[in-house]
């Protein structure tokens, strides 16, 4: 039968053929798009440099440990050492001082008035009682003494004299004995035993000295009394 129907109905089943067909089609030519990831060929290089990085990586850090210190690389476009820093000019001007330097010396002092000896260092002097009294007192000292045993100095046998280099008192004495002083102090002052020569350092007390270590004072006192 052959109505207006029938025609409509073949010409839908038709299209729906001709649908399906394209449908089928359309799945075949996009099948390709559609496999899996890990089956194409950049998964698989990229695969690849993966596992070479990480060879790499592990190789790297086995050679640290080797060494027993990590070493970090040296970063591209900086310097991997220090440069030396030059240094500072230090001036050539030496400091002004400002305060002077204290004197080591000392000052000779002022040798005391009196009449020069020719030929000599010395400067003859003219004896005071006070220095004479000092005298006394040191030859009692020396000879252990009481100070009653001696009552002076002989008139005319003291020499008093200043030496210049060595900045002392010299003298050079006659004493006399007490008549209440025991027999053997008259002993002891014989032959010569009155007369005893004595020096004074700067700030010393008079001390009983040999005479024949000081030239000059030797000559000045022993050429009378023939000594040294």
């Amino acid at each position: 039968m052959n109505s207006p129907t029938e025609a409509l109905l073949r010409t839908a089943l038709h299209a729906r053929a001709e649908l399906v067909t394209e449908a089928s089609l359309s799945v075949r030519t996009a099948a390709p798009a559609l496999r899996p990831p890990w089956r194409s060929g950049w998964f698989a290089a990229l695969a690849a440099a993966v596992l070479v990085a990480a060879v790499l990586g592990a190789t790297l850090i086995g050679i640290t440990r080797l060494n027993g210190h990590p070493s970090a690389p040296p970063v591209l476009g900086t310097a991997t050492s220090a440069s030396p820093t030059s240094p500072t000019p230090r001036s050539s001007t030496a400091p002004a001082t400002t305060s002077a330097q204290p004197s080591t010396t000392t000052a000779a002092p002022a040798p005391p008035s009196g009449r020069p000896v020719p030929g000599t260092h010395l400067i003859n002097l003219t004896l005071t009682d006070p220095v004479r009294g000092q005298l006394v007192a040191a030859y009692v000292a020396a000879l252990h003494y009481s100070p009653a045993w001696i009552t002076g100095t002989k008139p005319g046998s003291v020499y008093y004299a200043y030496d210049t280099r060595t900045y002392a008192y010299l003298a050079w004495a006659g004493f006399i004995r007490s008549p209440t002083a025991p027999p053997q102090v008259g002993l002891g002052m014989q032959d010569g035993g009155y007369r005893t020569a004595f020096r004074q350092l700067p700030g010393r007390t008079w001390q009983e000295f040999n005479m024949c270590d000081n030239p000059d004072f030797n000559a000045f006192v022993g050429a009378r009394y023939g000594h040294c």
